[in-house]
């Protein structure tokens, strides 16, 4: 208890006697105030070709192209949708074997500002959860031990209702392998899958089917029994309902089981992001799903002629 209390106790600086939170803004306090005193700031970007450390990423890019003649490659994009960004980032990672997550994000609602980082995720070591007993996989961990310099700066502005998005990519991962077997599955497909094992389909079944339909660049074909475990368990597949945290995927796993019926009861369904051209006043952000089955069908019809 009293380490916690201890970590929790304020950070003063000597010179002025002011109180900071946060290290950094202790950090930020005294190379502004006090610039005579030269803060030490332990670098956390592990080189991924030496044991250099570097406080920034774009450090470790400086590092890269002339310590270790590297050629990094960098590509500026706009977009004007979000929709738009994220169909050219699942091309990027498709095309690459790679995948890009956040590694953090900020909002400034009143510029109408959105600032997003993304990093390679194979960057960083594996790290157990607390106390919790963690066997590594026979694979090894997919965190390759150093930083990847391979990133995405996401800055999205939207101004009169009007979105743009510019991004700056650096392309060239150092420090791992490109390997399929070590993305995780996206969500659509694992939304796929849960639909599958939800449908009754036995797991054997499930994993013949895609081993059938083999490409050594999806990680679809690579599923393994541990993997529709996973799925079943975090999808909580086995009801009469899908059960999910996330309600749009829920009603999108509902939605393709019930096309999946015989008698299919789906009209329309659009999830959100998705456009509908027969449908001009339903927006991109709007959920649209029309049912009908068979005793809806006849109470139209019989309304139908006798109205």
């Amino acid at each position: 208890m009293a380490e916690r209390v201890s970590a929790c106790q304020p950070l003063i600086c000597k010179k002025c006697e002011i109180t900071f939170k946060v290290r950094k803004n202790l950090n930020a306090h005294l190379r502004q105030c006090h610039p005579e005193q030269v803060v030490q700031v332990k670098g956390s970007q592990l080189c991924g070709l030496c044991d250099c450390t570097f406080r920034t990423v774009a450090l470790l890019h400086e590092h890269l192209e002339n310590q270790n003649s590297v050629t990094l490659q960098f590509v500026n994009r706009t977009f004007y949708s979000e929709e738009e960004f994220v169909n050219w980032k699942l091309q990027i990672e498709k095309g690459s074997q790679s995948s890009f997550v956040i590694r953090n994000f900020s909002v400034k609602k009143e510029a109408g500002k959105k600032l997003c980082y993304y990093i390679c995720h194979r960057s960083g070591s594996f790290k157990p959860n607390g106390e919790k007993i963690h066997h590594m996989k026979a694979s090894g961990s997919i965190k390759s031990g150093s930083m990847c310099p391979a990133v995405m700066n996401v800055t999205a502005v939207t101004v009169d209702g009007i979105m743009e998005i510019n991004v700056r990519y650096q392309s060239v991962h150092v420090g791992h392998e490109l390997e399929i077997g070590k993305l995780q599955l996206s969500k659509n497909e694992r939304v796929d899958l849960a639909a599958n094992v939800q449908l009754g389909i036995p797991m054997a079944k499930i994993l013949d089917k895609k081993r059938e339909n083999f490409s050594a660049t999806s990680r679809l074909s690579l599923t393994t029994r541990k993997d529709l475990h996973n799925i079943s368990r975090d999808f909580r597949v086995g009801g009469e309902t899908v059960q999910h945290q996330d309600d749009a995927t829920t009603v999108a796993m509902l939605v393709k089981k019930l096309m999946n019926e015989t008698s299919n009861p789906v009209l329309v369904y659009k999830a959100v992001g998705e456009n509908l051209l027969d449908y001009p006043t339903i927006h991109q952000e709007d959920v649209l799903l029309g049912l009908m089955n068979d005793a809806s069908r006849k109470t139209l019809n019989y309304i139908g002629v006798h109205v």
